[in-house]
């Protein structure tokens, strides 16, 4: 908020003829006694003398029986200007409102933000939130005190009150991905409110949140493989409940889900004699996001690298 300040100052007379300062007949005996003055007995009548004639005129108080009082004190005065409006920002283009984050399972949320303004002016000229709170739907809650929005019982991303998002989404997350996809996604649309510091009103942004799977599927026709038995498989005869068990097991590269007898069945590389299956295989790519890719390349005639004179790498 903006802010000015001013020292505000005054100062006060007391004698010993006032009301005020009598009504303390300590301090009213101790300043006469100092000035040799006859002291009042504080028990007496206090009205008033009466006056006889025109000609009898109350003594002036000598200045010495007079005290100063000076006051002093610090006044601050707030000018709000509380913000009216939130966006979703990423670090590297804070000048540009989003429409959406996307987040992948396993992984560190990027550098996003919740702000007050586009430019760095408009920031510093509002007063932002002192707290917020996340809604992304009826299979949502939010924790107030960690700032953790959860989905399912599960992690998405956290936010500051400072409006910083962060956090690691869960692989529980993709536990409902049907399966299908090459990559399991989940979408959400997400409102975001922030209390005002001064009036404690409410102001909100609205934007879309997508969480991608860490673990992609590429199903590939292949011959001379072993099937293996996928013990701690849930043998409800889907296709997602199949997958879920490959990407908790550590020891799973691959699997093979039978359509005939509707089973999940583990699978690896194996020689002409041991090899007992020939058919479609899902195998599994760990660390898949938007940053990094997994590249079938199978056109050995070309070149998709080249490493010109000169270069190190």
């Amino acid at each position: 908020p903006r802010l000015a300040s001013c020292t505000v100052s005054a100062e006060t007379k007391w004698c010993a003829e006032d009301e005020d300062f009598q009504g303390t007949a300590s301090s009213s005996v101790q300043l006469l006694q100092a000035n040799n003055l006859p002291s009042v007995d504080s028990t007496a009548d206090a009205s008033p003398p009466a006056v006889s004639s025109p000609e009898d005129v109350t003594p002036e108080t000598p200045a010495s029986a007079c005290a100063n009082e000076l006051r002093q004190t610090e006044l601050t005065i707030v000018v709000p200007s509380e913000a009216t409006s939130l966006f979703l920002v990423h670090k590297d283009e804070r000048s540009k409102a989003l429409g959406g984050m996307m987040l992948t399972a396993e992984e560190e949320v990027p550098e996003y933000f919740i702000v007050t303004g586009l430019s760095a002016k408009e920031i510093m000229q509002n007063d932002p939130p002192v707290a917020y709170h996340v809604d992304c739907g009826t299979s949502s809650t939010f924790d107030a005190i960690t700032g953790t929005l959860l989905l399912n019982g599960f992690e998405v991303f956290q936010i500051t009150n400072k409006g910083t998002i962060m956090g690691t989404p869960s692989s529980g997350l993709m536990a409902s991905c049907a399966g299908q996809e090459a990559r399991c996604k989940l979408q959400m649309a997400c409102f975001v409110y922030g209390m005002l510091p001064f009036s404690k009103e409410l102001i909100k942004t609205s934007f879309r949140v997508d969480v991608e799977d860490s673990v992609c599927w590429q199903a590939v026709s292949y011959s001379n493989f072993q099937l293996l038995e996928a013990k701690d498989a849930k043998q409800d005869g889907t296709l997602a409940s199949c997958r879920a068990w490959c990407r908790r097991a550590t020891t799973c590269s691959s699997f093979v889900f039978s359509p005939k007898d509707s089973k999940c069945h583990g699978a690896r590389t194996a020689s002409l004699a041991d090899a007992t299956y020939t058919g479609m295989v899902n195998l599994k790519s760990r660390e898949c996001s938007r940053f990094t890719r997994c590249l079938n390349i199978d056109r050995g005639s070309v070149a998709f690298w080249a490493v010109l004179p000169g270069d190190s790498e």
